[in-house]
């Protein structure tokens, strides 16, 4: 009987593990958590507080590119802005990338 008490315990107790969905609703993403990371690795180096391209620094400069659509456009290779990050330096997955458009398409709240 203890058997299969402990069996069953073991069969009904073990959940199987699973990959974190890589998908995220607009309204769960965060300047905090998504944007300013992915800035911070792929973008400060180059574009920071006194920069002749984009600064994008603090909120209120990386919002303002957003508003202006050349923060996705950049990073989306659209033909009308300068594809970024440059292709000899590290560049972002398409995860990252959605993460940034989401945030974009939800207003660039300040989260």
């Amino acid at each position: 009987m203890k058997k299969l008490i402990f069996a069953s315990a073991l069969f009904f107790g073990c959940e199987k593990a699973t990959v974190p969905d890589q998908t995220t609703a607009s309204e769960d993403v965060s300047y905090h958590y998504h944007v300013q990371p992915f800035i911070e690795m792929y973008c400060i180096s180059c574009h920071n507080a006194g920069t002749a391209s984009a600064e994008l620094y603090d909120y209120d400069h990386v919002a303002a590119t957003a508003a202006s659509g050349e923060l996705v456009g950049c990073l989306t290779g659209n033909p009308n802005y300068i594809p970024m990050p440059p292709s000899n330096s590290n560049q972002p997955n398409t995860f990252q990338i959605d993460q940034i458009e989401k945030w974009v398409e939800a207003g660039y709240p300040n989260n």
